[in-house]
């Protein structure tokens, strides 16, 4: 897709388009700003868990996702979400501070 069909896509219903950066932030407990940053977000800008290598930090956003899959992992309610290393499990603040 290029950019211009994009932007029509965008622009042809932007309420929608715009609902859904919405939605997507509240369920992830991210500000929009951080959302569209995790969304245009290039595989650069993670780093691994030394302890959880199946896991990776978003560098601007802490967002967690796993490495093989690119899930972004959804936070509890005190922010939290749970790492696992084979039996080890931990949970960590998703947080923007590294």
């Amino acid at each position: 897709m290029n950019t211009n069909n994009i932007n029509d896509l965008i622009e042809g219903d932007r309420p929608k388009f715009i609902k859904l950066i919405k939605d997507l932030a509240e369920e992830y407990q991210l500000t929009i700003k951080d959302m569209l940053l995790v969304l245009q977000a290039s595989v650069e800008d993670y780093e691994s868990y030394s302890d959880f290598p199946n896991y990776e930090r978003h560098r601007v956003t802490g967002t967690i996702r796993n490495k093989n899959t690119k899930r972004v992992l959804k936070p509890n309610s005190q922010g939290q979400v749970k790492l696992r290393n084979g039996f080890a499990s931990q949970w960590v603040m998703q947080t923007k501070n590294i």
